[in-house]
């Protein structure tokens, strides 16, 4: 996530001593100017604080340094303002894009937070890692106790406690041990001598210019020394090639104190980067020449180009050019050939330094003699279907002195796997002028395909004739695959619809749908383009039931098997209405029930229910549908109420009408 650091930032920076940040130790004191820096690295959680204290060697007990409890900043605002004229030097190093998020990284206890902590103190200092005692006795052995408070500044029991020597740390040397470049790139290695063993050099700085008065950082990242190295080393970029630079380095220390710069040293930035390789060499013959044709070389310094030709891709290769071929000419023509001869080219590129790149890829080119065979003539085919294979026939007119071989391709042009390249299905010794060429092993050749084979004459030389074709069709028996799936769902008795899976063969040409209803016979209703996969059937009877079938139908008229769908049953959604006005009516003859008819084109008839009561359990009174509008019934009890309901073709009844009490006359 942070700081492009020059190396892991995982390693163990700190000997056993009394610094160093990334020791087990959470508590490291350093001193600078007389100034003790006390970093407490971890921190304990959210919200904390601390008090210092320090003891002399005259001193009994611990006195506080601090007046009130020392807190970091809570907001990434506050952190900002602190950090003045650094922010964004110190934003840029954390890779981070806000102020909250360099405060939320700081404060953490990562390996990142502390490198930054220890690498600007003023930002350690803000996020309450880094105390400094300012009035430390000079050259005096102290001792210093970190008290860490909670949020209301009560002591939480946990301290860290370490003694120093009151006395600034020095740096040890730093040397270049070399300096050198490529191109613009420019690259020093140093190492370090360490001044004391518990030295506190921390990270270093690359310093280059033109002149000793010039000198400025070049390194824009963090180069932090690692203990386990003897040397370091750093790459930049110069601006100008041709420039002599000097260059120095140095080590500062986790108070930001610098060290000593090391002897400077002098580089002559040369152009030493050769061009890079050609690229797209390529090949062609004109007249008596070979033409040598490359891309453009895209480098700015670009000055020529060089030709070599050899015979072997791991001989030698000697240059044919005896001038230097311009930049804005890449071709060259290489009239020194001789037929039958394969030769190999190559291109370099060279700059105006002189500088000459690697050789391009080989490239070969054959000058044969240019003359082809006669095309084959006179080509048949005849398809043998018992055993399946076609024998094919040719004849040559002047068969040549050099003739080498027949060459014999195939393609599908139509079917279910067309391919637009041929593939050769001869030996490569036919010499014969007939071929007999079988179908696939596993399936023979496909039905209903359409072949294609051609006859190639080639000589000695690899020169080839025209080629000669003739088209063979497979005759299609095998019916295509019939449709996975056919369903049949009737849509309120307004229509059927009706849906299917397309077959699986690729030669369909169309489907046909059938229908039947009762026990009849299916017919054709329909047949269907390919790509369609549903019907809509309107020509349908309220109350009659049918099945539907699907089947396929390749482009050669095969037809599959039939794939039915489940009897479907043509009905309405919605019953009849309600029946209305019912009238009971003791008489002589019986108890007379009339109501209102049912508008209904597809009414069936009407059922009669009675019960005792009004709200009790309604029983039918008839078993067979009424087709009236009255019925007269025995009905042994007077009191009796009666319900009606309307039923259609399709069994669809509608909602009992009200109950109707039964009238007995005085």
């Amino acid at each position: 996530m942070l700081i492009s650091l020059i190396v892991m930032l995982t390693i163990h920076l700190f000997h056993s001593g009394e610094l160093y940040a990334q020791s087990d130790e959470p508590f490291q004191i350093a001193v600078h100017e007389g100034h003790v820096y006390l970093y407490v690295l971890e921190s304990p959680g959210t919200n904390f604080a601390y008090n210092f204290y320090r003891k002399s060697s005259e001193e009994s007990d611990f006195i506080q340094i601090n007046e009130e409890p020392v807190r970091g900043v809570l907001y990434g605002d506050q952190l900002r303002i602190m950090l003045e004229d650094d922010y964004d030097q110190i934003r840029t190093s954390a890779e981070v894009t806000s102020e909250a998020a360099l405060l939320a990284l700081v404060k953490g206890n990562s390996t990142e937070s502390i490198l930054l902590s220890m690498a600007y103190p003023k930002l350690a200092e803000a996020v309450n890692k880094l105390f400094i005692d300012e009035d430390a006795p000079d050259g005096e052995r102290v001792e210093y106790r970190v008290e860490v408070l909670n949020q209301r500044d009560e002591p939480t029991g946990e301290i860290f406690e370490k003694d120093v020597t009151v006395e600034d740390n020095v740096l040890g040397e730093t040397e270049i041990l070399d300096v050198s470049n490529e191109g613009r790139q420019v690259t020093v290695e140093w190492t370090y001598t360490p001044f004391t063993e518990n030295d506190v050099a921390f990270r270093f700085n690359v310093f280059a210019g033109n002149s000793e008065d010039n000198l400025r950082r070049v390194n824009r990242s963090i180069i932090i020394r690692n203990l386990s190295q003897d040397t370091f080393r750093y790459t930049f970029n110069t601006e100008n090639l041709g420039d002599e630079i000097i260059l120095r380095v140095g080590s500062v220390s986790i108070t930001s104190a610098s060290g000593p710069l090391s002897e400077p040293k002098r580089l002559l930035v040369e152009d030493n980067v050769p061009p890079g390789v050609i690229q797209r060499v390529r090949t062609s013959l004109i007249e008596d020449s070979v033409q040598v044709q490359w891309r453009v070389s895209r480098e700015l310094d670009a000055a020529g180009y060089h030709v070599y030709r050899g015979t072997e891709s791991d001989g030698e290769f000697e240059r044919i050019n005896s001038e230097l071929i311009p930049v804005q000419q890449p071709f060259y023509f290489d009239d020194d050939i001789e037929q039958g001869q394969r030769y190999l080219y190559r291109v370099t590129a060279l700059d105006e330094s002189g500088n000459e790149s690697e050789q391009s890829t080989a490239v070969p080119r054959i000058i044969p003699d240019d003359t082809p065979p006669p095309e084959p003539a006179d080509i048949t085919a005849e398809l043998n279907s018992e055993d399946d294979h076609v024998i094919l026939n040719w004849n040559m007119p002047d068969v040549p002195d050099d003739l080498r071989n027949y060459i014999v391709l195939r393609r599908i042009v139509e079917g279910r796997s067309p391919s637009a390249n041929y593939s050769q299905i001869s030996p490569d010794d036919l010499k014969e002028n007939e071929l007999q060429v079988q179908g696939s092993e596993e399936t023979g050749f496909e039905e209903g395909a359409l072949y294609r084979f051609g006859v190639v004459a080639a000589d000695s030389s690899r020169n080839f004739s025209d080629t000669t074709f003739v088209d063979v069709r497979i005759p299609n028996v095998t019916p295509p695959d019939p449709p996975n799936v056919a369903r049949a769902q009737n849509r309120d008795g307004i229509r059927i619809n009706i849906s299917w899976s397309g077959s699986l063969s690729r030669d369909v040409g169309s489907y046909n749908l059938y229908r039947k209803s009762g026990n009849e016979e299916f017919e054709l209703a329909t047949e269907l383009d390919p790509g369609e996969r549903q019907y809509r059937d309107e020509q349908i009877e309220i109350g009659d039931s049918y099945i539907y079938a699907i089947s396929a139908v390749d482009t050669s008229g095969n037809e599959s098997d039939l794939v039915e769908t489940e009897k479907v049953l043509v009905k309405r959604s919605n019953p009849p209405q309600r029946v209305r006005n019912v009238r009971a009516v003791k008489t002589s003859e019986g108890v007379r029930i009339r109501w209102e008819p049912v508008a209904s084109d597809h009414l069936a008839g009407y059922k009669v229910y009675v019960a005792n009561r009004s709200t009790g359990n309604f029983e039918p009174v008839h078993e067979d549908l009424v087709s009236e509008t009255e019925i007269t019934t025995e009905i042994d009890s007077e009191s009796v109420w009666f319900r009606v309901t309307a039923l259609d073709v399709t069994d669809n009844e509608s909602r009992p009408s009200e109950p109707a009490r039964l009238i007995v006359p005085d």
